[in-house]
C-alpha cells in the first residue's frame, strides 16, 4: 500500500504522462490544429497546450482533483489516439476535408443527437461508479466517477462545437469547392 506522499507524487507522475499523451496524440492527428476540437487551445495554440503539462502539480494541492483530472485526461488521450491512424494515413489537411464533407451532408439535430450518445455513456460510467462510492470524503471512487462526468460534458461541448464548425466551414464552400474536396476520403 502506498503511503499519501506517495500516492501524490503517482498520482502527479501519472497526470504528468497522461497530459503528454494527450498534447503528443493531439500533434500526431493535427500538428496545425486545425482539427483540434477544443476552441481555447486552437486560439491559444501550441504553447498553451503545452503550458497543460503544469496540471500535474494539482495533485500537491488536491489529491482528488488530481485524480479528477488524470481519468479526464487518460479519457481524451485515449480518444485522440483512437484517431491518429486515420489522420496519419489521410494527412491533416485531407482528413479536415473529409470531415468538412461529412458534416457539410449531415442533418444538424439528428447528427448532434447521436454525437452526444458517447458522451452519455461516458457520464452513465460515472454515475454508475457514484452509486457506489457516493461520499467524496471517504472514497476515492467518487472522484474518479467525477473525472468520467467531467470527461463526458468536455467530449459533449467541444466535440458538438467541433462538429458545428466543421458543418460551417463545410456550408461556406461553394459547389465548385466541394466537388473538388475528396470524394473517396
Amino acid at each position: 500500500m502506498l503511503t499519501m506522499p506517495q500516492l501524490t507524487h503517482a498520482i502527479a507522475f501519472l497526470l504528468l504522462l497522461s497530459r503528454i499523451g494527450d498534447i503528443g496524440s493531439t500533434y500526431l492527428i493535427t500538428p496545425t490544429l486545425k482539427l483540434e476540437a477544443n476552441p481555447i487551445v486552437r486560439r491559444l495554440k501550441w504553447r498553451f497546450a503545452i503550458a497543460t503539462l503544469l496540471m500535474a502539480v494539482v495533485p500537491y494541492f488536491s489529491l482528488p482533483a488530481g485524480v479528477t483530472l488524470l481519468i479526464t485526461s487518460l479519457l481524451v488521450c485515449a480518444s485522440n489516439c483512437s484517431r491518429i491512424w486515420i489522420a496519419r494515413t489521410l494527412g491533416e489537411t485531407e482528413y479536415h476535408l473529409f470531415l468538412i464533407r461529412v458534416a457539410r451532408r449531415a442533418p444538424v439535430g439528428l447528427s448532434i443527437v447521436f454525437f452526444l450518445l458517447s458522451p452519455l455513456c461516458m457520464a452513465l460510467i460515472g454515475g454508475v461508479i457514484w452509486l457506489f462510492y457516493p461520499d467524496l470524503h471517504e472514497s476515492w471512487g467518487a472522484w474518479i466517477a467525477i473525472g468520467f462526468v467531467m470527461y463526458a460534458v468536455t467530449i459533449a461541448l467541444y466535440g458538438s462545437l467541433a462538429f458545428l464548425r466543421l458543418r460551417k466551414e463545410g456550408l461556406a464552400l461553394t459547389t465548385t469547392d466541394v466537388s473538388a474536396l475528396p470524394a473517396n476520403s
